[in-house]
């Protein structure tokens, strides 16, 4: 393990996906465009909705995607 100095600045995004395929296409055309991927998540509805209920929020978004993918870079 080595330490390494934290980016100077990230930006997070939550965005709804109707399939894996498009979450992975989105991933690879970030890299493509030469941004650093510091972390990607790709969560379900079921996911998001169990989480809502127990927590008693309102879903993050006005559609109700398949998937959630929640990228930083």
């Amino acid at each position: 393990m080595r330490l390494v100095v934290p980016p100077r600045e990230t930006h997070v995004a939550l965005i709804g996906v109707g399939n894996v395929g498009v979450a992975l296409s989105l991933i690879a055309e970030l890299r493509r465009a030469g941004l650093t991927l510091e972390a990607a998540e790709l969560m379900t509805r079921a996911g998001i909705h169990l989480v809502c209920k127990h927590c008693a929020l309102r879903a993050p978004l006005a559609a109700d995607p398949a998937f959630y993918l929640l990228e930083e870079v």
